[in-house]
């Protein structure tokens, strides 16, 4: 956790469920704190929403003893005593205000460790929260950052609907999602339908930097070439062919002629939408077949050189 972020996961109830607790939650923590919905095997959990009928599970239990974090059993059951259960329908809320004062509190105990030379990787953010969009329950998801709404997803399809209404197509790392609700839907129009993988490409690439960037000499290998509706197309063209071969950051910047940074935005692009693979030096063939073709062309000029040389002479 850091210190204006708490990481929640909510599992094994229903979709309704989950709405309902997830806009109590949000409600009930400041503003200033957002909440980051994850996954219950997230390394960096914070607290733990789950249907009691799992709470037993040894995996659950694992989890919560090693985290030693907050967390609320939902059943249908009522009972006294036990100020971890959560009953629903929820009518009483005193679970759900003890378990945000246990985040608030968890929030306020976190050191702050700030390393003025680290700040830009510190900030940035990982492509594994675009990732995780493939897999969780819920196909409609809300993509939203401090600005507001972004779009609504559906991951199975492979749609996105933006708000048509937002004025400026880029994010920053206060990008999160939620589970779509039907009052969602109302901010967007279904005329106005994109291919998901393309469409969330176009975002990250036409964002100021907010993911970590790959190392200088990290090679990769692309799985697709992405076609995004960009006014760089020429030079995603040349970066797709580049590493569809399997290539390193430096190299194609160089043989290329395009900046590091740009180069780099390309790879955490493809990395958001699973679109691209660490590979290793051996396997990359973008610098190899450069090199042949530059040598062929370079034994061509000399052959023709001394062919020359001979129609000249009369050799």
């Amino acid at each position: 956790m850091n210190n204006n972020c708490v990481n929640i996961a909510i599992s094994g109830l229903g979709l309704l469920t989950i709405d309902d607790i997830k806009k109590r939650l949000i409600n009930g923590l400041p503003h200033s704190t957002q909440i980051n919905w994850t996954h219950i095997t997230d390394n960096k959990l914070d607290c733990l929403v789950i249907n009691e009928d799992f709470f037993e599970n040894n995996n659950i239990q694992k989890i919560i003893n090693e985290k030693n974090i907050p967390y609320l059993k939902v059943s249908k059951v009522k009972r006294a005593n036990d100020p971890h259960l959560l009953c629903t329908p929820i009518t009483d809320e005193a679970a759900l205000q003890n378990l945000i004062q246990s985040c608030l509190k968890m929030i306020s105990n976190t050191p702050v460790q700030f390393q003025p030379s680290d700040l830009d990787s510190n900030s940035a953010m990982d492509s594994q929260l675009f990732n995780q969009i493939y897999n969780e329950y819920s196909r409609k998801l809300l993509l939203k950052d401090q600005y507001g709404t972004i779009a609504v997803l559906d991951h199975h399809a492979h749609w996105a609907w933006p708000d048509t209404t937002r004025q400026t197509f880029m994010t920053n790392e206060s990008i999160m999602y939620v589970d779509a609700t039907t009052s969602d839907f109302l901010r967007i129009s279904r005329k106005h339908q994109k291919n998901l993988e393309n469409w969330l490409f176009e975002l990250i690439w036409n964002s100021p930097h907010f993911m970590h960037l790959p190392d200088d000499f990290a090679t990769f290998r692309l799985h697709y070439w992405p076609q995004p509706i960009v006014t760089d197309q020429k030079i995603i063209l040349q970066l797709s062919a580049a590493f569809s071969l399997g290539a390193q950051v430096s190299t194609v910047s160089e043989k290329l002629n395009i900046s590091l940074m740009t180069v780099k935005k390309f790879v955490i692009a493809n990395q958001a939408i699973k679109n691209i693979e660490k590979i290793s030096l051996k396997d990359v063939r973008f610098s190899v077949q450069n090199t042949k073709i530059q040598e062929s062309a370079e034994s061509s000029q000399i052959a023709n050189f001394f062919q020359k040389l001979k129609r000249r002479f009369g050799f």
